[in-house]
């Protein structure tokens, strides 16, 4: 049963989707592929997989299009995050810094923020995969696509905070202008 709820939240369809809301994004196959294939979701895997991978090559491309040799544009994170959702993003991005995590390029708040994010599989692993979706971008440079990312996380309003802004417009929002029964007539 958990598996056909797990097919039904991630369409066959590997292609990535630009959503307006986190649901809208294919889910993240949160399992190694050793558990994958002892339970029967190694196509639950596969799409995943290829989901992470599509997000880092969008990453690098990112990075390459908004990195002028000196400054890193911030419209490539807020792009990446639309086209992928925050999730996937963090994922990516955290899974390639807790491969590399012997590596000072990245900050220290960075390493502990990618940290806190669990990764399916052993790092040291080669055979779990996760090397597949290693963002291979320049790590300082990369350092700064991710604090963007978190800070783009930071000032998006909460669920909560756009369910009140929208209560606060409709409220302020003059009612239509009603013809009466009486005028009609």
């Amino acid at each position: 049963m958990e598996h056909q709820d797990k097919s039904k939240a991630m369409n066959a369809d590997s292609t990535h989707m630009k959503a307006e809301n986190a649901s809208d994004y294919l889910p993240i196959y949160r399992e190694t592929s050793h558990y994958a294939r002892e339970n029967g979701e190694t196509s639950l895997y596969r799409i995943s997989l290829r989901e992470n991978c599509a997000c880092k090559d969008a990453i690098e491309k990112a990075i390459n299009k908004n990195f002028d040799g000196w400054y890193l544009n911030d419209a490539g994170a807020r792009e990446v995050l639309k086209q992928f959702g925050d999730e996937r993003v963090n994922y990516v991005l955290a899974n390639t810094v807790q491969i590399a995590n012997w590596d000072a390029r990245y900050s220290t708040e960075n390493r502990r923020w990618a940290e806190a994010i669990p990764v399916a599989g052993d790092p040291r692993d080669m055979s779990c995969s996760r090397d597949a979706f290693v963002v291979r971008s320049h790590p300082s440079v990369l350092n700064g696509f991710i604090s963007q990312v978190r800070k783009a996380e930071r000032e998006r309003p909460s669920v909560l905070e756009a369910l009140k802004n929208l209560s606060v417009q409709q409220k302020e929002k003059p009612a239509p202008a009603r013809k009466s029964q009486e005028v009609e007539r």
